[in-house]
């Protein structure tokens, strides 16, 4: 029973529209929801201010929009990665497998070359490309480089 006054107390006191009182208190204005006095008299408060919604806008929809794109770029950059990571696992694979051949692969990097040849006995440098040849026996090797990086290798 006590329960049910109870809620129905905590109905009623929430629907009443609450009145604010304006007062003077040590010099002071206070507003406050109980009267100051016997003579106070509940203060006007001004309209609150709105802002009509513009017909014909769906923003969430263009929220959500932006997002799918954000989303659809992500997804291209994460493809785009994921296809040169395994572009480069594969040339590592195969880069290892012709320096334990001791093959020298178009691409390779100088380091790379180092490993699977050695050190060239001669390098010869003109016009941005490096020549490294190697001499084993009567057979001589050519390797060219350009930035550091293998465009083509030939012996004779």
């Amino acid at each position: 029973m006590r329960v049910t006054i109870f809620l129905g107390f905590l109905l009623l006191s929430s629907a009443a529209p609450a009145e604010v009182y304006r007062c003077i208190k040590g010099g002071i204005k206070v507003f406050t929801d109980e009267p100051c006095s016997r003579q106070a008299q509940p203060h006007q408060l001004p309209a609150l201010s709105t802002v009509p919604s513009i017909e014909g806008v769906d923003l969430a929809g263009q929220y959500d929009a932006r997002i799918d794109q954000g989303r659809h770029q992500r997804d291209q950059q994460d493809k785009a990665w994921l296809k040169q990571h395994r572009e480069g696992q594969a040339r590592d694979k195969r880069n290892r497998a012709a320096i334990a051949d001791k093959r020298v692969l178009k691409g390779m990097s100088a380091n790379e070359t180092r490993l699977a040849l050695g050190s060239p006995d001669e390098v010869e440098y003109s016009g941005g490309i490096e020549r490294w040849i190697y001499r084993r026996g009567n057979k001589r090797r050519v390797v060219s480089l350009s930035n550091g990086e293998v465009t083509s290798t030939g012996g004779r």
